[in-house]
Order: C-alpha cells, then sequence, then structure tokens
C-alpha cells in the first residue's frame, strides 16, 4: 500500500529514480518504515512474532536427513534477504538526495487513501507488542478447528529468554544490515532486474516452448503417425481399445475382484462361451453330474430343462415343431449342445423318446453307478 501511495503522489516507483521522500511525506515515510521494519522481523513488532515461531520450527528435528539438518541455514539466510530488501526500500526511497526528474511533485495523499495504512501499521504495533491478549485466542480457534488433537505446544510470548531462534533472529537481523551495505553501490548502479534471471526473457521463452509443442512438434507426428485414409484410423482404434481390454482383464487387481466376486464370475463365464464351459452351463456333461441341477437356482434350472425339452423335440418331431418356439430361434447352439451333452453323458439316441425328466433321471442314476464303481 505505501507502494502504491509513493506511486500515486510521485508519478513513478523505480527506486533508483527516488530519494529523500521523507521531507515531501513524513506521514507516509514513518508508516512505511515501520511495516518494512515488521517485515525485517524487528523486535516489538508482528513480524518477529513469526519470525522466531518460523526459525523455532525450522531447528525441529522430524527425519534425519540433509533437507532437516540444512533447513535452520536456509531460514536464516531468507530472514537475511528480507531485512536486505526493506533497508533498501526505506533508504532508498525516503532517504538520500531529493528526487529531480520526477513526472508529478510528491505530497501526502488523501486521508482516506492512507487510512487502511495507519490501520494496518496499528494492528503491527499492537500485536507485535501483547500478542497474546489481541490475536491469541483468535489463532487459537482457528488452529485448533485445523489441526484438533496435533495441535504443537506455541507460546506467544514476546520474551522467551536466550535461545536458539532468539539468536537465528539475531543474526539475520545484523547480517542483512551488513549484507545491504556491502551491495550498496551495486545495487545503485546495476542494470534492473536480478544477476541472472534478468537475461532470461519470460515471452520469447513462452513463444517459443508453444511454437514447439503446437506446431513442430505436433507436424512431425502427423507425418510419421497420422494418415487421410479411414481403415487405418480405424484399425487403430480397434487395437487400442483390444490392447486395453486386455491390460485391464490381465491385471492383478481385476483377477482378484472376480475371484472374490461370484457374481462377477458369473457375468464373465457367457463371454467365455466355449463348447466346454457352455456344456458345463447346461449341467448335462459329464463332468458336471445332472444331479446338481437340483440345487441349482428354479429358474435356471427351468431354463436348462426347457432347452433339453426343446432337444427331445426336435429328435422327435423333426425341425418343424421347434422351429416356431421364440427360445429355438434365440439359442438353436444351446438346443443342439443340450442334445449332444446328452448323448456324451450315456444317453444316447435311444432315450430322446423318454423325456426331459426320465432323461435326467437316468443321467443321475449312472453318476450314481460310475461314483459307485
Amino acid at each position: 500500500m505505501a507502494a502504491g501511495i509513493i506511486d500515486h503522489e510521485s508519478g513513478t516507483r523505480d527506486i533508483r529514480r527516488l530519494g529523500g521522500l521523507f521531507h515531501f511525506m513524513p506521514i507516509t515515510a514513518t508508516l512505511a518504515m515501520v511495516a518494512s521494519a515488521a517485515m525485517a522481523g524487528v523486535p516489538l513488532l508482528n513480524g518477529f512474532l513469526s519470525k522466531e515461531m518460523f526459525f523455532a520450527e525450522a531447528i525441529e528435528t522430524h527425519l534425519v536427513n540433509p533437507l532437516d539438518t540444512v533447513t535452520p541455514y536456509v531460514a536464516t539466510i531468507a530472514g537475511m534477504f528480507a531485512v536486505t530488501y526493506s533497508l533498501r526500500f526505506i533508504h532508498g526511497v525516503f532517504f538520500g538526495r531529493p528526487p529531480a526528474d520526477l513526472p508529478r511533485k510528491p505530497h501526502e495523499p488523501p486521508r482516506w487513501m492512507r487510512a487502511p495504512v495507519d490501520f494496518l501499521v496499528l494492528a503491527c504495533l499492537v500485536v507485535g507488542i501483547i500478542p497474546a491478549q489481541t490475536i491469541g485466542p483468535f489463532l487459537h480457534t482457528a488452529v485448533l478447528s485445523v489441526l484438533r488433537e496435533g495441535t504443537p505446544d506455541y507460546s506467544l510470548s514476546v520474551w522467551h529468554g536466550w535461545n536458539i531462534p532468539l539468536i537465528m533472529s539475531f543474526v539475520a537481523l545484523s547480517g542483512g544490515i551488513g549484507l545491504y551495505f556491502l551491495m550498496r553501490s551495486y545495487l545503485a548502479t546495476a542494470v534492473e532486474g536480478p544477476p541472472v534471471f534478468r537475461l532470461l526473457q519470460g515471452q520469447r521463452i513462452f513463444e517459443r516452448v508453444l511454437v514447439t509443442l503446437s506446431w513442430k512438434w505436433a507436424r512431425w507426428l502427423e507425418q510419421r503417425l497420422g494418415t487421410r485414409r479411414l481403415q487405418p484410423q480405424m484399425r487403430l482404434l480397434v487395437f487400442l481399445a483390444l490392447a486395453a481390454g486386455g491390460i485391464a482383464a490381465s491385471s492383478r487387481q481385476f483377477r482378484a475382484a472376480a475371484a472374490r466376486d461370484p457374481r462377477h464370475r458369473s457375468r464373465l463365464r457367457p463371454a467365455l462361451g466355449d463348447r466346454h464351459r457352455l456344456r458345463h452351463r447346461l449341467g448335462l456333461s459329464g463332468e458336471i453330474p445332472p444331479s446338481r441341477l437340483a440345487g441349482a437356482p428354479r429358474r435356471s434350472r427351468a431354463r436348462h430343462l426347457h432347452y433339453l425339452r426343446l432337444a427331445f423335440r426336435t429328435r422327435s418331431c423333426g425341425h418343424a415343431a421347434p422351429r416356431r418356439d421364440r427360445h429355438y430361434r434365440a439359442h438353436p447352439a444351446r438346443i443342439a449342445l443340450a442334445a449332444e451333452a446328452h448323448r456324451g453323458a450315456g444317453g444316447g439316441g435311444r432315450h430322446l423318446d423318454q423325456g426331459p425328466a426320465e432323461a435326467l433321471a437316468r443321467l443321475a442314476a449312472g453318476d450314481r453307478r460310475r461314483r459307485g464303481a
């Protein structure tokens, strides 16, 4: 907000063109200095409390690895840079030589433009001096609602004694001040932008990547894999669909689910549909005795008996009568297979005129005799 006020009243926010604004806008300069000191982590401001809690968490040992070891040092260096850019803002904008070629003559902003900055600076001071009485209840409610039983122990006291986080705060504060004065001449004469990243042109990089992805690589893929004929495209789609289905069916999770869920197995069996499995479903082959039909579901047993009855009618009456049956028209292969399975199980053609009930009884008796033998 202070930077916006300065830009509005002076016409620029280039620090190299600004300087000595404390004489033109002393109230705004004072507010900006307090806010910058809070960012730098100066004691008795809210930034000092947050930075000290950050340092206290950085020195905690969570895992024994190199990252956990270097975290305190990285946090201290980051605190030093925060002090450096805060000092540069204060010293470069409000002190030094007065500006000479500004677009506008700087002056204090209107009262309501400065009111939000007044409120936030006051909050920085109040929270930094008496944090437990001001922000403590709200912070406790917010942390407890998120972490609940996992809420760590924390304290909002201004003074915790001489400990490692306090030492890290003073090291960052003094190191940042020294770093600013060492880089003061460089910052005053250097080209705008960071030392390395200013050489990178973001817009050019974005355009190059966009052209490469959307034109060069797309054109190369079209030349290698593309075709204007429909048949190769359909073959590719069918191949991909079959490959995806094969991978899914051969996966371990799919087989485990099929083994656990009997309904899943019953849905899979019709799809397998070879002679051997279809004869198993009819319950009439030698591997699965017909006596197991007695324990089959009522609807399934009735369907199997109906197929066998149609097979008997095919043997006794010829093809004219069964062909008028809707089951015969829908499942001629199952009817023929029922008769074949009956013959293969020992019934033979001579028993087809006895009816399905007698045939099943004879098959069950033959199965019992084989087990007795």
